[in-house]
């Protein structure tokens, strides 16, 4: 069963928090190949990085 304090995201909204988190907080521009639901609510997230300089 659900926890009821949990809401259930969209792969958009899933794809907008990653993207927002990755810009923030180490100034990549990333583009969101996929996303995959595993177990326990998490997730694994494919992305490629947009900015060049910060992908090495």
């Amino acid at each position: 069963m659900a926890d009821s304090r949990t809401t259930s995201l969209t792969r958009d909204e899933i794809n907008v928090a990653v993207q927002e988190f990755l810009m923030s907080r180490r100034g990549l521009d990333v583009n969101i190949y996929d996303v995959y639901e595993g177990a326990d609510d998490e997730f694994d997230v494919v992305f490629y990085c947009r900015n060049e300089e910060n992908a090495k």
